[in-house]
């Protein structure tokens, strides 16, 4: 399995409208609702242990207080990540990014969002991701995406096997600014991925990009497919399924 071996289906941070995101439960939602890849987010703990959140703090998505970087994966992981969500997913926990690998592994390509922080000025952590993918057999099936564009170019520095993206919210000439790091992927979010024409799509392509964009709304999803994207990411997976199946 490789990414974008067919369109991508992504479910953001998992399933999130229908699970707490970033959890293997909604990771496992995602899969259940035809999502070929899931996107995540990787933040470091006070032990360095990698672990799947997207808020520097885990104040919003837990039952606890704090900055990941302050704690350790120990006190971390007895946080409830469930519970502000619905009382029925109470108890679940933060998880390490090896765990969601391997429930993952051979089922569903990895978009792996690296947040601009100054963890990642470490070279030993960007290498620290990269041999946790090749522990698992799974760099084919990651894709490494930063807002940074930095980032990704030390990612494709450091390992030059790994698909990389980069995400923007405005760009005139994308695929300018991928050549320039070396990034194979384009994702256009919000406002970017709601102007998107079969032109910009096309022009991408010229220049040996693929296109996954995000949204949440339904018109733009089909939109989107309609420009012939590559893949498409969302909280709800299963509305991109319904669009893509039209």
């Amino acid at each position: 399995m490789a990414m974008f071996d067919e369109f991508e289906i992504v479910g953001h941070r998992g399933a999130m409208a229908y699970a707490p995101e970033n959890t293997i439960t909604s990771f496992e939602k995602a899969l259940s609702l035809s999502a070929t890849s899931v996107e995540l987010d990787l933040r470091f703990t006070a032990d360095r242990q990698i672990v799947v959140i997207h808020d520097e703090d885990i104040t919003r998505t837990t039952n606890g207080q704090g900055r990941v970087i302050d704690l350790t994966y120990d006190e971390i992981r007895r946080m409830d990540a469930g519970s502000w969500f619905s009382p029925e997913y109470t108890g679940l926990s933060i998880p390490l990014f090896k765990d969601v690998l391997k429930v993952l592994r051979g089922k569903a390509g990895v978009m792996v969002e690296i947040k601009d922080e100054p963890s990642w000025e470490d070279d030993e952590n960007i290498m620290l991701v990269i041999r946790q993918l090749k522990e698992l057999e799974m760099l084919e099936q990651a894709e490494i995406i930063s807002f940074n564009h930095s980032i990704v170019k030390r990612f494709k520095e450091k390992e030059p096997a790994v698909m990389t993206g980069i995400l923007y919210g405005t760009s005139a000439e994308p695929w300018v600014d991928a050549a320039a790091v070396s990034a194979e992927v384009i994702h256009p979010c919000p406002p970017a991925g709601q102007q998107i024409t079969e032109t910009d799509v096309a022009d991408a392509h010229r220049h040996g990009l693929k296109v996954l964009a995000t949204t949440n709304c339904r018109d733009e999803m089909e939109n989107l497919i309609a420009c012939s994207v590559d893949g498409i990411c969302s909280n709800h997976p299963d509305w991109i399924r319904d669009a893509f199946n039209k």
